[in-house]
């Protein structure tokens, strides 16, 4: 993975202070590949426990049309139960959202399709990359600020490759060389409005954007699952959203 990821768990042991920012882009079917905000009237039903999932280390995801069955991830999602053990998720949506714990990731997780006679799965992955800085503060206060609402980098759908027998996630972010374009002034009048006056008295005389303690932070992975039965013709495309773990 790229160095992002070697921060996020030494980010999330301590405390919160990046940004407020715009959530995840709401990917579906009808969308072309265009995005737009995490809809705030999604429709989510929970439960702590489930009967129906072997041994409880597994998560469902229940679709209108269709249900993804995963490997048990550590994750919280909005509307989530105080006890953070539920093992349902219920939208009327084509995209489902999660905000990824420490110490927990997606990688080599299983999923499959839970209704019978879907025997093509194919799995498709767009990373979502923005600047962060870092500060000079303490470990403690937590020196790094991603700034939302600002400049992104977003990748191309690429294709996972899957093992039809043993569905996984997995990722192309290796693959992906993202790059955004930004002036010192721009970075600094970001810095400024998204992380506060004692972020920017930190670069506000610096001159050269080498100087500046900028770096591109990966934020967000969009899974597009699509399932198609042999039989029927019918093909069904679901969006899985996974935030990652930030000091938001």
């Amino acid at each position: 993975m790229k160095n992002s990821f070697k921060i996020f768990s030494l980010l999330l042991l301590l405390s919160s202070c990046v940004s407020d920012g715009n959530k995840v882009e709401k990917l579906d079917k009808n969308s072309n590949g265009q995005v737009e905000e995490e809809p705030k009237n999604i429709i989510h039903l929970h439960r702590t426990a489930s009967d129906d999932v072997e041994n409880k280390m597994s998560q469902k995801i229940q679709y209108s049309d269709l249900t993804i069955v995963l490997e048990k991830i550590d994750m919280g999602w909005f509307g989530m139960s105080p006890t953070g053990n539920d093992s349902l998720y219920i939208t009327d949506k084509d995209t489902a959202y999660f905000h990824l714990w420490s110490g927990e990731w997606f990688y080599d997780k299983k999923f499959k399709i839970e209704e019978p006679g879907f025997d093509k799965v194919d799995l498709y992955e767009k990373v979502i990359y923005r600047m962060a800085m870092n500060s000079k503060l303490s470990l403690e206060d937590v020196p790094l600020c991603v700034i939302y609402n600002w400049k992104t980098f977003d990748s191309e759908w690429s294709q996972i490759q899957l093992d039809a027998d043993n569905l996984k996630f997995q990722s192309n972010e290796e693959e992906i060389n993202p790059v955004i374009n930004f002036t010192v002034e721009e970075f600094k009048k970001a810095v400024k409005e998204h992380c506060g006056i004692e972020w920017y008295n930190e670069i506000k005389d610096i001159k050269s954007k080498e100087q500046l303690p900028s770096v591109l932070f990966t934020t967000t992975y969009i899974f597009k699952i699509a399932a198609r039965n042999s039989e029927t013709g019918e093909r069904i495309e679901k969006f899985i959203v996974f935030e990652a773990p930030t000091s938001s």
